[in-house]
């Protein structure tokens, strides 16, 4: 029932590595984010490691497009990075 902080992220996103790299990790901002279920969205092509065994680069390639389109569709941009806190219903 925690809610959930989407990252629309990507490989090529310089602001997206910088804000992981250097602000996620602040100890007064990793804990704001402990209080959410944290889900990365890769939109341009998904990394090999959040697969549980090997998938040709089509198919994750092919992941991203369908996570761009997502956040196209249900937020009506493509901007990166993009963060969306999320309500769990029920």
């Amino acid at each position: 029932k925690r809610f959930v902080f989407l990252d629309f992220t990507g490989r090529n996103c310089s602001n997206c590595k910088l804000n992981e790299r250097d602000v996620f990790p602040r100890p007064e901002v990793d804990a704001l984010l402990r209080r959410y279920v944290l889900v990365q969205q890769y939109t341009d092509v998904v990394p090999p490691r959040l697969y549980p065994s090997a998938v040709p680069d089509a198919r994750r390639l092919a992941d991203a497009a369908a996570n761009l389109a997502y956040e196209e569709e249900k937020y009506g941009t493509r901007q990166l990075p993009l963060y969306v806190i999320l309500e769990p219903r029920a």
